[in-house]
């Protein structure tokens, strides 16, 4: 389970299911394999991501999808953080002025 905080007031609360079927862990991979080849991430393109990297970026895309109401991106993403990053305890995001800095917090 990981909270998701904005700005210090919680926005979202996810708790992972007892199971994961094996179509969305088979989904969780080609996720993997997609951002193998690299993604954007704030001003830079990353070409050989790293673990932090990619829980960063998919925070970053699970914020679009609360932003969006996007409820496929939402669960989807915190899908992959929960399963990724087991002790993952809550995303800290604080915007200041259209800008946010993401705060991954385990326990």
């Amino acid at each position: 389970m990981f909270i998701v905080t904005l700005n210090h007031n919680i926005i979202h609360q996810y708790t992972e299911p007892k199971r994961l079927p094996g179509q969305e862990r088979l989904f969780l991979d080609r996720m993997d394999k997609d951002m193998d080849l690299g993604f954007k991430l704030h001003d830079g393109f990353i070409s050989h991501p790293d673990l932090n990297q990619r829980l960063h970026y998919v925070a970053f895309k699970l914020i679009e999808g609360l932003e969006d109401n996007n409820q496929g991106l939402i669960r989807t993403t915190s899908i992959y953080l929960a399963e990724r990053y087991k002790n993952l305890t809550a995303i800290d995001i604080n915007d200041k002025d259209g800008e946010k800095k993401v705060s991954l917090q385990c326990g």
